[in-house]
């Protein structure tokens, strides 16, 4: 009785038993894992975590891709002729792939029609989608999730934010360049007459993360990539997530290589940019080998995956200021930006205390105090009255 209604209901046929111990009567319902999906009053429910729920929306399309369903960008597309993506981006990529011998010197002659049947970036002449986003320059026009957004974030309030796109391909090296250049404060030592700059982050590690997320997003989402730095962390978030049944210790361990987008993980892995062999994960740890810090955390449900990044090198929050403070007046003393910040909020009366100037500027009472402190040593301004009752004032003296 109780298996023809589950049958009827759901569409499957369990294993019933009936069971007798000290005296208790119970059954056992085993459910085999189904290839398809299972349907229960025209819903969809499924396993997130330890919960089981709904399914809709990004979680029921990556359900989906989990089941077997093959990943958008191995779809082709009769729309784009090989001459359009016979270009500059393309061209690198060979020169590239032959220099470490993934291709040979004849490949090097082949016409794009070869290669790309050559390396199943094609399908009866037909390109495949993964292959334009890597090579054609706009890309965008064939789903919005190319884009990766990189932001500046202090608690929930965004500072700044760059917009990367363009070919996949050539994205990698333009997001590490501007995570590099702008997100990040490199302290400086010298070891004699030489400088030297230590990254918060390992490169390796962080190279690892951004050519994991551009190779394993679900593009048919059609959701951009995530970066969110924070002056103690970086998040990198994506739309998919490792294969179904897979758990948080399977992705530290060894496993196989399943990468999202086999396309894509074929043209970096030619071109010597990634292994082929599941060592991702594992190579964003090793780069931090010898840092006293957090190792990279890992987290991910059915239709996202995000890694986060720990800063290590202590720096202090005044790095960060709040420049969306209202210009009222002008610098013309050449202070720093964090000196200028507080100036500015002196100036308009806007604080008795550091705790409120700090409250202002989303930094710490210290940070603040060290910031009133410079700017009384070099002349810039002055106490007037008690430490509890008196107050801050300009002195208008050149920082020279």
């Amino acid at each position: 009785m109780l298996p023809d209604k589950i049958e009827s209901y759901l569409g499957i046929v369990p294993i019933v038993e009936h069971h007798e111990e000290d005296g208790m009567v119970y059954i056992s319902i085993k459910v085999e894992r189904s290839p398809e999906l299972i349907f229960l009053d025209g819903k969809i429910f499924g396993k997130s975590g330890s919960t089981t729920r709904e399914l809709k929306g990004h979680d029921l399309r990556a359900r989906s891709l989990k089941r077997g369903e093959e990943p958008w960008t191995e779809g082709t597309t009769s729309r784009i002729s090989m001459s359009e993506l016979n270009n500059g981006i393309y061209l690198d990529f060979i020169r590239k792939a032959r220099s470490i011998n993934m291709l040979s010197e004849d490949d090097e002659q082949s016409s794009i029609e070869e290669i790309f049947d050559k390396l199943n970036l094609s399908v009866e002449g037909n390109p495949k989608l993964g292959a334009v986003l890597l090579f054609h320059p706009e890309q965008q026009k064939f789903t919005p999730g190319t884009f990766v957004q990189i932001g500046m974030f202090r608690g929930s309030d965004i500072l700044y934010q760059d917009m990367v796109g363009g070919p996949l391909f050539s994205m990698p090296d333009k997001i590490i360049d501007i995570l590099f250049t702008k997100y990040m404060i490199a302290p400086i030592s010298f070891e004699g007459i030489y400088r030297r700059e230590s990254h918060p982050y390992p490169m390796p590690s962080i190279r690892e993360a951004v050519l994991n997320l551009i190779m394993h997003s679900d593009y048919g989402d059609k959701v951009s990539m995530q970066i969110k730095v924070h002056a103690d962390r970086i998040e990198m978030w994506n739309s998919g997530s490792p294969p179904e049944n897979w758990t948080l210790e399977t992705l530290l361990n060894s496993h196989r290589s399943i990468p999202g987008n086999p396309t894509i993980a074929t043209v970096f892995h030619r071109a010597g940019m990634v292994e082929k062999f599941g060592r991702g994960i594992r190579t964003i740890i090793d780069g931090y080998e010898g840092r006293e810090t957090r190792r990279p955390e890992f987290s991910f449900s059915i239709s996202e995956f995000c890694v986060t990044f720990f800063n290590d090198s202590n720096i202090d929050d005044d790095s960060i200021v709040d420049f969306s403070i209202p210009n009222t007046c002008k610098n013309p003393l050449g202070m720093k930006d964090n000196e200028f910040a507080v100036y500015q909020l002196i100036s308009e009366s806007r604080f008795t205390t550091s705790s409120e100037a700090a409250t202002l500027l989303g930094v710490s009472s210290r940070t603040v105090d060290r910031i009133l402190s410079s700017l009384q040593t070099k002349g810039v301004i002055e106490r007037s009255g008690s430490k509890k009752s008196g107050e801050w004032r300009i002195k208008h003296r050149d920082l020279r």
